[in-house]
C-alpha cells in the first residue's frame, strides 16, 4: 500500500517538475528522484503502525525486517518496472509518436513526407535524431571527432552488452 503511495506521490513531483522547467535527461532526472524516495518510503514505513489503522492483527504475523525490504521491493520493481519503462515508451517511442502524430492529423491521415516534416508536432526527424545524438554526447557514450561519432568506453561496454544480450536472447539484429 506504501509502495503504490509512494508511487501517486512520485508521479506527481515527476509531473511538476516536469511542467515547471526544462530537464535535458529526463530518464537521469527519475533515476536521481527514485533514489531520493527510497529513503522517504523507508522513514514512513517505519512511522506507520503495522496495522495500518484498519487491518486486523492476524495478518501481521510477518517478521520486522519483512515489511521494509517487501515494500522497497515492491517500489523498486513499480519503477524500474512500470513508471521508468512507461516514461521511456511515452518520451522515446518513434513508432508510438507517429501513431500520436497520424491520430492527430485526424481522418486525411499523413504522407511518408509530412510525417517525416511533422514528427512529434512540427519538429520533424532530424530533430529527433539531432535530440538522440545529443544524450549520446551528454552521457559520454560518445565523442565527436572530425565530424565522426566514436564511440567512448562507456558506450563500447554498452554497445557490447546489449549485443551479447540481444544474441543471447536470440532477438537478432536491431531493428
Amino acid at each position: 500500500m506504501l509502495a503504490g503511495l509512494t508511487a501517486l506521490a512520485f508521479l506527481a513531483v515527476m509531473t511538476v517538475a516536469f511542467r515547471a522547467r526544462p530537464i535535458r535527461q529526463k530518464a537521469a532526472f527519475l533515476t536521481k528522484l527514485w533514489l531520493v524516495s527510497v529513503p522517504i518510503l523507508v522513514v514512513v514505513y517505519l512511522l506507520t503502525p503495522p496495522s495500518l489503522w484498519l487491518l486486523p492483527e492476524a495478518v501481521q504475523d510477518d517478521p520486522g525486517w519483512f515489511g521494509p525490504i517487501f515494500c522497497i521491493g515492491l517500489w523498486f520493481a513499480g519503477f524500474f518496472g512500470g513508471l521508468l519503462q512507461l516514461y521511456n515508451l511515452t518520451e522515446r517511442g518513434m513508432s508510438l509518436r507517429m501513431l500520436i502524430d497520424v491520430a492527430e492529423a485526424g481522418e486525411r491521415g499523413m504522407n511518408v513526407d509530412e510525417i517525416m516534416s511533422g514528427y512529434s508536432r512540427g519538429q520533424g526527424i532530424t530533430w529527433m535524431y539531432q535530440k538522440r545524438l545529443d544524450g549520446l554526447l551528454d552521457q559520454q557514450l560518445v565523442r565527436l571527432e572530425n565530424g565522426m561519432l566514436i564511440n567512448g568506453p562507456r558506450g563500447r561496454r554498452l554497445a557490447t552488452t546489449f549485443s551479447r544480450l540481444r544474441r543471447l536472447f536470440g532477438l537478432g539484429a536491431w531493428t
